[in-house]
């Protein structure tokens, strides 16, 4: 059984990491109050991935690739997205509906992550690889784009509401 083995040689970090997304993703699905700036984190963390991962390859097809992509998946974002769930704003934090995207779009880049990190660490990695990694993780923060700009204009929607 690969996977057994697969799941023994896992860090221990990597088990604190993916159960710290776990909570967090189950607690995001129920209404909740949030700070401002942990509104923004996770996009933001997203796109800095995204943006360094493609600093560090050098294919220019790739990077245009990953950029069509990124726009694929904020169009699919936005259109089955048509709210950013905030309901309500106060001074520093806002409350947000419940949502299952947070948990889901974590548990797909942590395991699109670690799948092909594992691969580099046991066998002679293929450009084949790079090219399904980046395409995953292109669609999923284009999603997470999208969503923080959903965010960011339903925010400022709000908090006009608010000052009249």
């Amino acid at each position: 059984m690969e996977i057994i083995k697969i799941i023994q040689n896992t860090p221990v970090w990597v088990w604190i990491v993916f159960l710290y997304l776990i909570i967090s993703g189950v607690s995001s699905t129920k209404k909740h109050k949030l700070h401002i700036a942990k509104l923004f984190v996770l996009p933001c963390a997203f796109l800095f991935l995204f943006v360094f991962n493609l600093i560090q390859e050098h294919s220019i097809k790739l990077f245009g690739i990953c950029m069509a992509l990124f726009v694929i998946g904020c169009i699919f974002s936005l259109i089955f997205m048509k709210k950013g769930g905030i309901v309500e704003v106060e001074e520093h934090s806002v409350i947000l509906e419940g949502s299952l995207s947070g948990l889901v779009l974590s548990i797909l880049v942590f395991s699109t992550k670690y799948f092909f990190s594992y691969k580099r660490a046991i066998e002679s990695y293929y450009d084949s690889y790079t090219v399904i990694e980046n395409v995953i993780y292109s669609i999923l923060t284009g999603i997470s784009a999208s969503i923080l700009v959903l965010r960011l204009l339903e925010f400022k929607k709000l908090k006009r509401k608010d000052k009249m």
